[in-house]
């Protein structure tokens, strides 16, 4: 994957509830509350990360640890999303 698709698929994984809600049902009653409240979480997150690795590229030289942080940041991301998806 190209270094400057990175920081973008980052920002995507914050979005990735958004996309959920259109293929997964969302419970009903207080139940929809928690999907308030995580989306822009989510968001910000995924926006934050991107932002955080693409200064990281921009300063570190080390391939592999760039790797090994972008793939937790999107750990990180999609396993908040699924957790705290309401359904």
């Amino acid at each position: 994957m190209s270094k400057r698709l990175r920081p973008l698929v980052l920002v995507f994984c914050g979005w990735i509830t958004l996309i959920m809600m259109l293929f997964v049902p969302i419970g009903g009653g207080g139940v929809s509350l928690i999907l308030v409240l995580s989306v822009p979480i989510l968001v910000v997150m995924g926006v934050l990360f991107g932002v955080s690795y693409w200064y990281l590229d921009k300063k570190s030289n080390n391939k592999t640890l760039k790797t090994v942080i972008f793939y937790i940041m999107i750990i990180v991301l999609l396993g908040l999303a699924f957790m705290y998806y309401p359904y």
